[in-house]
């Protein structure tokens, strides 16, 4: 079974708007010495605004936009989530499993079996209750070939699940795996057998595209779904049985908001209450920060998230020689970027391995680093073939330029701007540069195949990425899905990866990630260009919002419940 992609999901961000409010009381008869009835709860609205649409909940459609993870969390829990310091803890699942505890032992053959309770008043928004053949239901689904789940690589270690009773099960694994006692979202989303589990069997295409994945979902979050506007937004009702905190606002408006200028506009203009995702920038933040948190409108949160990278279409002749791929790096002065669009305020990113990361100091010695050189990005070019003519065009021994398709994210102001700038370098490097920019919801299609060259952005961290360097992942036409749509395969790197996720030593896990990051800096799938930050605001009157720190994954709305406004 081919390995598919793990991610972080990677998602969603979310525009809330503020309050409703009570009629006036009107007048009531009492009788003499009644006592005064109190005055309904006036019921609490939120809008939260995130800049992508879902395609759909659950790991068929899990990553690769921001935003659709936030709204999934308000719908939906897991065994395990992270909080914002990234301290895993139980959702569902009563407990952890652990060694000192004996609920995880690992065998003498190295393979490993973990014990898991349920919490027992966890009911799906049907009202159903959370069983443990919900999980063998959930893990049955993730190992189905036919299924494009983007990510499977904890559930294709799973050898089996024995059910104990209703809320206890173990899981048997083939052997050892590092991330056994916290599965997540990506490792075993969690799905109602009693709904699925007969399409499942009796009609698989049916299943794949049934509308539970989307308007019809049924979670076990603090949240049901009501509506679902394809387009516009998403409404979103308390669910009153939910098995943590009941939630304190009993409505929250989800609208998507690709439009960074338009997401911009709405946070001024007081109709969004909570934004976010990976829409807004430094720019916007800096704006922010200067016309609307120094009022005491809200408040603005930033932290670096991301990076921005150049990525290539797998396959194309343009870019397939190593040597092009480091010219066009060698011509991007990315210093330059870094103090003329940010204000000197980003770093330079040479890998996707976080700049705050405790083993960060290990592993960047060990990337290979390229430098801002166009006189050594002539000379690559020339080897290839390629030289600047009298117009200062790259042109070939046929007298034919180097015509370079770049795209990115359209109607993206911090996009436009830094695709602007590397094209221009490039051009002054002798590249024919031609943009070719997408709406999003052209590039959020399984469908989309991006240009030659493509400005995306990835997450910062180490681990979220692994899906998009294993060669297993490769993004087929039969496995559309693909986490790797990067299109990169070294089966080198698939070796250290599997090395990676079956360590438990602290000091070999760094060693490991550092060998992956300069074999993978060495052949240039990618180019980094610079951090970024995610941009958070949350409007005055909104408590709850987590503060959350680097490296914890990329969800803002996992304690959604404890969320008040006033």
């Amino acid at each position: 079974m081919d390995r598919t992609a793990l991610v972080l999901i990677a998602l969603v961000s979310v525009a809330a708007s503020a309050c409703s409010s009570a009629s006036p009381a009107g007048p009531q008869n009492r009788s003499a010495g009644a006592q005064p009835t109190a005055a309904p709860e006036v019921a609490k609205s939120l809008v939260v605004a995130i800049p992508s649409e879902p395609e759909g909940f659950g790991e068929m459609f899990a990553g690769g936009n921001s935003g659709p993870e936030h709204l999934q969390a308000m719908l939906h829990r897991d065994l395990v989530q992270p909080d914002e310091r990234g301290t895993y803890i139980p959702e569902v699942a009563a407990d952890l499993p652990s060694q000192e505890k004996g609920t995880w032992t690992i065998l003498p053959d190295g393979r490993m079996n973990t014990i898991w309770e349920l919490k027992p008043n966890v009911l799906w928004h049907d009202g159903g209750p959370l069983r443990a053949d919900d999980v063998f239901f959930s893990w049955q689904v993730a190992i189905a070939p036919d299924v494009p789940y983007k990510q499977r690589d904890a559930a294709k270690l799973i050898e089996g699940i024995q059910i104990l009773d209703t809320e206890t099960f173990v899981i048997h694994w083939k052997s050892f795996y590092v991330g056994a006692d916290r599965l997540t979202t990506r490792d075993l989303f969690l799905l109602p057998r009693h709904i699925l589990e007969s399409t499942f069997v009796d009609d698989r295409t049916a299943f794949v595209n049934s509308s539970f994945w989307t308007t019809d979902f049924v979670g076990v979050g603090p949240y049901r779904l009501v509506s679902w506007i394809p387009g516009s937004s998403a409404q979103l009702q308390a669910f009153d049985r939910f098995f943590g905190n009941q939630p304190h606002i009993q409505n929250v408006t989800v609208r998507f908001i690709p439009d960074s200028n338009t997401e911009l506009a709405s946070i001024l203009g007081g109709n969004t209450d909570v934004q976010l995702g990976r829409s807004l920038g430094l720019e916007h933040a800096l704006l922010l920060s200067n016309q609307w948190e120094s009022t005491g409108a809200g408040r603005v949160i930033t932290y670096p998230r991301g990076i921005f990278e150049i990525r290539f279409a797998a396959g194309d002749p343009r870019v397939a020689d190593l040597r092009v791929r480091q010219a066009l790096y060698h011509a991007m002065d990315r210093q330059g970027i870094v103090d003329n669009l940010y204000r000197g305020k980003l770093e330079v990113a040479n890998s996707f391995a976080n700049p705050r990361a405790t083993e960060f100091a290990d592993v960047d010695p060990q990337i290979t680093k390229y430098p801002y050189d166009p006189a050594r990005a002539a000379t690559l070019l020339a080897e290839t073939g390629w030289r600047k003519a009298g117009d200062g065009i790259l042109r070939n021994d046929r007298d034919e330029p180097y015509t370079l398709p770049f795209s990115t994210t359209a109607s993206n102001q911090e996009r436009d701007q830094l695709q602007s700038t590397v094209a221009d370098m490039w051009r002054t490097a002798g590249f024919d540069v031609q943009i070719e920019n997408v709406p999003l919801s052209v590039q959020n299609s399984a469908s989309y195949d991006f240009a030659t060259t493509d400005l995306s952005g990835v997450n910062a961290d180490f681990e979220p990425n692994l899906p998009r360097i294993d060669g297993r992942n490769l993004k087929t036409p039969q496995n559309p899905r693909g986490a790797n749509v990067w299109g990169y395969a070294n089966p080198e790197v698939d070796d250290l990866i599997d090395q990676w996720q079956h360590t438990t030593d602290k000091a070999s896990s760094v060693q490991l990630e550092g060998q992956i990051l300069h074999r993978v800096s060495e052949d240039l799938p990618i180019l980094p260009i610079n951090y970024r930050i995610e941009v958070i605001t949350v409007r005055k009157g909104v408590t709850g919002v987590p503060q959350r720190s680097e490296a914890t994954g990329n969800n803002s709305a996992w304690n959604i419940e404890d969320w008040d406004i006033t």
